[in-house]
C-alpha cells in the first residue's frame, strides 16, 4: 500500500534512553487526532514553544509541502514518512541505514536498540496508520485548499476596496489641489506690483553700495600699487648692490682662474716641448738616405718646372676644349694598351706621333707628359692590382715613350714618388710632436681619401694595395731592357739604387715589406741577370737580416708579406722571368678563321 501524503516522524533523544509518546481520544477536536495519528509513528510534537503567527490554513499548507529530505535540528532527527509514489519497504530501509549513520548524539545508542527491538510492533503500527493518514491527508488537503479559496476571495474583495478608496482620495487631492492653485494665482497677481516695487528699492540700494564700493577698492588699489612700487624701487636698489658686488667678485674669480690656466698652459708647453724634444732626439722625422732626399729633390725640381710651363695654359678658358680633347686621346690610347708587342708598339708610336715631336708646342708636349704618367699611374689601382702582368705593357709604352723624351721619364718618377714615397724610399714615422693630427701624417705618406667619407682617409689594407700596385709599375719600368729599349732613361741601374736605400735606411715593417715584395717579384729577374753574384749576396742581406727584423716586430698584418717574400728567396724565383714580362707577338684571341 502507499500514502498520497507526506508525514513526518521525528525521533528524539531522551535523558533516560526511552521515548515518551502521549495518545489523546479520537473524538477530541482535529489537532488532537493528528498528533493521536503521528504518536502512532514515533512522532512527539514540540513543546514549550509560543504559538506562531501563521494562520491555520498556512501552517496545514506548509505541512503539505513540507520537505521529504531528512534534516538535523539541534539534537533531533527528523525524518520523510513514505509517500503515494514510494515502496513502503524501502522507505524502511533508507529509514535503518538513516538511523546507523547519523553521527553520534546523546542516547542515539540506546536509540538504536530501542528501535530494534520494537522494529516489528512500529511496522505493523505504521501499516495500520497508513490508511487512517491516508484519509486523514486527503481531509486536511481538502481543508486547506478551501482556506486558501477564501482567503484569496478576502484578499481580492480587499484589494478593490482599497482601489475605490484611492481613486476617491486621489479625485479630492485634485479638488484641492486646483483651489490651492487658483487661490496661489490670485495672490500671485496681487502681489506682484508690490514685489516690483520691492525690487526697485533694492536695486537702487544695491547700485549705490557698488558704487561705494567701487570707488573704496579704487582707492585701495591705487594705495596699494603705490607701496607695491616704492618696495619694487627698493629691492631693485638692493639687487643692482647685490649684483655689482657679486660681478667684481666674478671677475677677481676669473683673473685669478686665468692666472692659474695660464701657468698651467705655460707649464704644459713647457712639458710638451720637452717631449718634443726628447722625441725628436730619440726618432727621426723621416727614414731616408741623403741621396734619396737628393734625387727627390731634384725630382721636385723638374716636376715644379713642367707645372710653371703649363700653367697658363691649365688655367686657360680658350684651351678648354683642347685640354680635353688631349685627355679623351690619351686616356683612350692607354686604355687600349694589351699585352701584346704590337699593340704595345702601336700605342707608343701614336702617343710620340700625336703628342711629343720636335713640333708640337712646348706646353702642349708638357701638358701631355703630365697627362700621360697620371693616366698610367691611375692603371695602378684598377688594372695592375688585380692583374699583375699588366704593369709590363704600361711600362714598356711609358719607356719608349721616355726613350724618345727623357723628361717624360723624370715628370713620371716625380709624380710616382709624389704618389708613393716608398718609390724613393722615403718612410714617414708618425710623431705626435710633428703631426697635428693624423690625417696630417696620412695625407704626407700617401694615404688616398676614403670613397666612402670624404672626410676621412682610406684604410691600411687599402693603402697596403696601392702601394702594391704603384712598386709592381716602377719594377716592371725599371727592368725594361735596353735590348728592347735602348734609350731607356730610368733602367735597372735604377734598381740597384732603390734596394740599397731601402736596406740602409727604412725600418721593416709592413708598408716597407709590402713595396719590397712588389718591386722584387717584377724586378728581381733582370736585376739578377745584370748584377749576378753582387745581387744574389743583396738578396741574402734581406733574406738573413731584413726579414728577422720585420718577424721579430711580430705584427700579425705583415704576415702574409712575410710568407710571400720567404717563398720567393727560398724557392729562387729571381732565376725565373715574371709572369708577363715575355709578352706575345700578337693576341691571339683576335685571330679568326
Amino acid at each position: 500500500q502507499t500514502l498520497d501524503c507526506k508525514t513526518t516522524m521525528v525521533v528524539r533523544p531522551s535523558t533516560r534512553g526511552d521515548t515518551e509518546s502521549h495518545t489523546h481520544d479520537d473524538d477530541e477536536s482535529e489537532e488532537e487526532e493528528e498528533e493521536e495519528d503521528f504518536a502512532l509513528v514515533g512522532y512527539r510534537p514540540p513543546r514549550g514553544k509560543g504559538k506562531s503567527s501563521t494562520p491555520p490554513f498556512f501552517e496545514e499548507e506548509e505541512e503539505e509541502v513540507s520537505s521529504s529530505s531528512t534534516k538535523k535540528r539541534g539534537g533531533s532527527v527528523v525524518l520523510s514518512a513514505p509517500s503515494i509514489d514510494d515502496d513502503f519497504d524501502l522507505e524502511v530501509a533508507k529509514f535503518k541505514r538513516l538511523v546507523r549513520t547519523i553521527s553520534p548524539t546523546p542516547g542515539i545508542d540506546a536509540l538504536r536498540e530501542d528501535f530494534d527491538l520494537e522494529e516489528n510492533t512500529s511496522l505493523k503500527a505504521v501499516e495500520n496508520a497508513k490508511i487512517e493518514t491516508e484519509e486523514r491527508a486527503r481531509l486536511r488537503k481538502r481543508r486547506v485548499q478551501l482556506a486558501a479559496q477564501r482567503r484569496m476571495q478576502r484578499l481580492e474583495e480587499e484589494l478593490r476596496l482599497t482601489i475605490v478608496e484611492e481613486i476617491a482620495s486621489r479625485d479630492g487631492a485634485m479638488q484641492k489641489i486646483t483651489s490651492f492653485q487658483n487661490a496661489l494665482s490670485q495672490r500671485d497677481v496681487s502681489d506682484a506690483s508690490v514685489s516690483n516695487k520691492a525690487t526697485e528699492v533694492r536695486l537702487n540700494r544695491v547700485e549705490k553700495e557698488r558704487k561705494q564700493n567701487l570707488e573704496n577698492i579704487s582707492q585701495l588699489v591705487l594705495d596699494a600699487k603705490t607701496e607695491a612700487q616704492k618696495q619694487r624701487e627698493e629691492k631693485e636698489k638692493q639687487k643692482k648692490v647685490e649684483a655689482e658686488k657679486k660681478l667684481e667678485q666674478e671677475k677677481r674669480d676669473k683673473e685669478i682662474q686665468k692666472q692659474k690656466e695660464k701657468m698651467k698652459e705655460e707649464e704644459q708647453a713647457r712639458a710638451l716641448e720637452e717631449a718634443k724634444q726628447r722625441e725628436a732626439e730619440k726618432v727621426p722625422t723621416v727614414y731616408a738616405t741623403a741621396e734619396a732626399l737628393e734625387a727627390e729633390k731634384k725630382s721636385l725640381q723638374v716636376l715644379y718646372a713642367a707645372r710653371e710651363r703649363v700653367a697658363a695654359y691649365s688655367a686657360s678658358l680658350e684651351a678648354k676644349r683642347e685640354r680635353r680633347t688631349i685627355i679623351q686621346r690619351l686616356t683612350i690610347h692607354v686604355q687600349q694598351v694589351a699585352c701584346t708587342k704590337d699593340q704595345v708598339m702601336k700605342k707608343a708610336d701614336d702617343v710620340i706621333r700625336e703628342f711629343l715631336t720636335p713640333a708640337t708646342p712646348e706646353h702642349i708636349r708638357t701638358y701631355a707628359m703630365i697627362t700621360l704618367s697620371k693616366k698610367i699611374l691611375a692603371q695602378c689601382d684598377v688594372q695592375v692590382a688585380k692583374l699583375n702582368r699588366y704593369a709590363f705593357a704600361l711600362a714598356e709604352v711609358l719607356a719608349r715613350c721616355a726613350a724618345h723624351i727623357p723628361e717624360l721619364s723624370e715628370i713620371f718618377v716625380a709624380l710616382l714618388r709624389e704618389a708613393c714615397p716608398l718609390a724613393l724610399p722615403k718612410y714617414y714615422p708618425f710623431l705626435k710632436s710633428k703631426y697635428a693630427d693624423e690625417k696630417e701624417y696620412f695625407k704626407i705618406c700617401g694615404y688616398a681619401p676614403s670613397e666612402d667619407d670624404p672626410n676621412s682617409f682610406e684604410s691600411s689594407d687599402s693603402y697596403a694595395n696601392r702601394i702594391s700596385g704603384y712598386m709592381l709599375l716602377y719594377g716592371s719600368y725599371v727592368q725594361v731592357s735596353r735590348a728592347v729599349v735602348q734609350n731607356h732613361p730610368h733602367s735597372i741601374d735604377q734598381a740597384w739604387a732603390w734596394f740599397a736605400r731601402l736596406l740602409n735606411k727604412c725600418p721593416p715593417n709592413r708598408q716597407t715589406a709590402v713595396a719590397l715584395e712588389s718591386f722584387l717579384k717584377h724586378a728581381g729577374y733582370e736585376f739578377v741577370k745584370t748584377y749576378r753574384s753582387q745581387g744574389v749576396k743583396l738578396l741574402l742581406v734581406i733574406a738573413q737580416q731584413w726579414i728577422p727584423k720585420l718577424e721579430s716586430a711580430r705584427d700579425a698584418d705583415a704576415v702574409p708579406v712575410i710568407s710571400r717574400l720567404r717563398t720567393y728567396l727560398n724557392e729562387r724565383k729571381f732565376e725565373i722571368l715574371p709572369e708577363g714580362s715575355c709578352m706575345p707577338k700578337t693576341d691571339t684571341s683576335s685571330l679568326t678563321i
